[in-house]
This record gives C-alpha cells, sequence and structure tokens, in this order.
C-alpha cells in the first residue's frame, strides 16, 4: 500500500490534487480514488497492466523482466507487488540519471549526449543542428 501512489504515476494516471488518482473501472467508468485506496496491492484486476506496462516498458535483455516473472510464479500478489514497485523505482532511477547526463540543444530543445558551442549564435547545438 505504501507505494500505491507511486505505481499510480507510472501508469500515468491523471491526479487533480496529488491525492485523488483517476482511473477507469471494470466497468469503463472513469472513477476517481484517493491514493490510500488504490488497490495495486491486494487486486490482480489492478496490478496485472502494471505487470504487463513492465514489460512494455524494456525489453527483456535489460531488466526486471526476469524477477517479474519469477514474482508471478509464487502467485503470490505481494510478491509480484514488491516486485513491480523494485522495477518501477530502478526505471525512475534510469530516467532520472538519463535526464541528468544529457545535454540540451538549444536550437532545437532536443536531449543529446553531446552538444557544441555555436560562437556566431552563442548558444549549446547538439550534432544535428551544427
Amino acid at each position: 500500500m505504501k507505494y500505491n501512489k507511486l505505481i499510480a504515476e507510472f501508469m500515468g494516471l491523471e491526479t487533480p490534487d496529488g491525492c485523488y488518482f483517476e482511473h477507469l473501472t471494470k466497468e469503463g467508468n472513469r472513477e476517481l480514488t484517493h491514493h490510500i485506496l488504490l488497490q495495486y496491492h491486494t487486486s490482480w484486476d489492478w496490478l496485472m497492466p502494471v505487470v504487463q506496462k513492465c514489460f512494455d516498458t524494456q525489453k527483456p535483455e535489460e531488466g526486471q523482466h526476469y524477477f517479474i516473472n519469477e514474482s508471478l510464479l509464487t502467485i503470490k500478489i505481494e510478491v509480484v507487488y514488491d516486485r513491480v514497485v523494485e522495477f518501477i523505482k530502478e526505471h525512475n532511477e534510469v530516467d532520472r540519471l538519463v535526464y541528468l547526463s544529457k545535454y540540451t540543444c538549444d536550437s532545437c530543445g532536443d536531449r543529446t549526449d553531446r552538444v557544441a558551442f555555436n560562437e556566431d549564435k552563442d548558444i549549446n547545438e547538439c550534432m544535428d543542428c551544427i
């Protein structure tokens, strides 16, 4: 339950105030639920779409697929929940490091690993804009 808010953010659920998340019910209706009442830790109906997004987010050879698959074999929701939380934490950390390690091109706005200073324009530019 402690990480339901983290999961909701990973799933891209809209939140008007940071506490309530808008999600679809099984019937397809939109519903606002307080993050304390999110059911990722108790409902397979809530958790399995998260597992699917984890699989869709990362190539199998890049990381946590094996551990998520292994946790599914236990048929214990708390084990799968914990593994999904670890996946999301790792995913968020990788995204943060990628964001911090790249530069922004002052011409096109793209994130890139390399920029060169353009003295004529007095800006940093990516290799495509030079």
